[in-house]
């Protein structure tokens, strides 16, 4: 049932034009290694800072021109890749460093902290879920939104630092998660854009996303009756959330070091404020 399932939303997409895509093989993006010269600096990483670290860079440029450039999402885990071996300038992560990716001589600086949040389809009449909620459907007990609807489920890929979140903040989840990832029960991406730009067009979806990046047409579900808003978060009543961090290896470009010090700005601070960000002193 899994495969024919993913078959049937791959159809789907790409009749809508998207690409979920069944293996991350085919989400992966191709950045020059360190021993091919570069004519621009390069910002990569995590999709979950895309958005706004896009937002800094426009205004930065405003200021100072600078041939620096942001491609894709390539995850955490390709950040952290891609400054380890050169290939990119600075790296963006949703998640810490691990001892092991410090004791290589990565160095991250957390820059701010977002909410994830439960969207939907905007076609979805309810606007509340709470914990026990999300289990039974990812389980595959609970199948109907209020009004009689099937929920169409996504999930990103096991390694996504947004499930980690989820998984440890959320009772009983992981295991779900990891289940219905054995069983290929539901959708899987390997990219968080392609999935917010499903879940803008597949009716009656549900997939966790990252704040800073809800697209128009995304409705964001209350969880246990707390919005995933900026205060929420900052006041810890809403759990479901990340920090963001750039990660470099010194000799940093100097270029990179005033992008960073751009962002913690007042200027930087009010871009990620605009983003419903928490920005964080450097």
């Amino acid at each position: 049932m899994g495969k024919y399932c993913c078959g049937v939303f791959l159809l789907l997409f790409s009749f809508i034009g998207i690409s979920g895509g069944c293996s991350p093989q085919s989400q992966q993006v191709h950045l020059a290694s360190s021993e091919q010269k570069r004519d621009k600096l390069i910002i990569a990483g995590s999709g979950s800072n895309l958005a706004v670290t896009k937002k800094l860079l426009a205004a930065f440029q405003e200021e100072q021109q600078m041939n620096i450039e942001i491609p894709g999402s390539i995850g955490s885990g390709g950040a952290i890749s891609g400054v380890a071996n050169g290939s990119i300038d600075l790296g963006l992560t949703s998640r810490p460093l691990a001892e092991i990716e410090k004791a290589g001589g990565l160095k991250e600086i957390p820059y701010a902290r977002s909410g994830i949040g439960v969207a939907v389809g905007p076609d979805v009449p309810d606007d509340n879920i709470s914990y026990e909620d999300l289990v039974e459907i990812y389980k595959g007990n609970k199948t109907t939104w209020s009004n009689g609807a099937s929920i169409v489920v996504f999930v990103m890929y096991e390694k996504d630092s947004t499930n980690e979140v989820v998984m440890r903040e959320i009772p009983d989840f992981k295991a779900v998660l990891l289940d219905s990832l054995r069983f290929h029960r539901w959708q899987v991406f390997y990219n968080q854009q392609a999935q917010e730009q499903a879940l803008t067009k597949v009716p009656h979806s549900l997939g966790f996303i990252n704040m800073p990046a809800a697209l128009e047409g995304i409705k964001v579900l209350k969880v246990n009756g707390i919005t995933a808003s900026r205060e929420n978060v900052l006041d810890s009543s809403y759990k479901l959330c990340k920090t963001l961090n750039f990660v470099y290896r010194e000799p940093i470009d100097p270029q990179m070091r005033t992008f960073i010090d751009f962002t913690f700005s007042h200027q930087g601070k009010n871009i990620l404020l605009g983003y419903e960000c928490i920005p964080l002193s450097k």
